[in-house]
């Protein structure tokens, strides 16, 4: 007697949500729902002003549930959208729009901490001053 395989649609993933957003990487994450055998699930992502066709990042293991996509550009905003596939069917999630880090805005949060820093320090030193001036020992910066 032969074993036969009852193939089932699968359903989208969903609860599709985006974290940890840097420069050039991005985790995604999704729900599988009740889909009875996942394959492969696949990451699909492209830059959202292009006409051209998803790019892939495959996730090995099937029963995950992220993935991260590495080699992004900085400041560049991405479609990206997950499709897991149970035997010759499969199913696709809606489109989730990000935008990656971008390293002048990340340079110039640093300068601003820098910048805040001098800031205080010459703040403290301006109201330390005068009350120092009245001392009899010199100070030295």
């Amino acid at each position: 007697m032969s074993e036969r395989v009852l193939c089932v649609d699968p359903e989208s993933p969903s609860a599709i949500n985006t974290t940890d957003i840097k420069q050039k990487s991005v985790t995604v994450s999704w729900s599988v729902g009740q889909t009875q055998v996942v394959n492969r699930t696949v990451v699909h992502y492209r830059v959202s002003a292009s006409t051209g066709s998803f790019q892939t990042s495959y996730v090995v293991d099937a029963t995950s549930t992220s993935h991260t996509v590495t080699l992004l550009q900085p400041g560049t905003e991405y479609e990206i959208y997950v499709a897991i596939h149970s035997y010759e069917k499969s199913a696709r999630s809606n489109t989730v729009t990000i935008t990656t880090g971008n390293k002048q805005s990340a340079y110039r949060a640093h300068l601003a901490a820098l910048s805040w820093r001098a800031l205080s320090a010459a703040l403290s030193l301006s109201v330390c001053l005068p009350a120092c001036l009245s001392c009899s020992s010199p100070i030295t910066l």
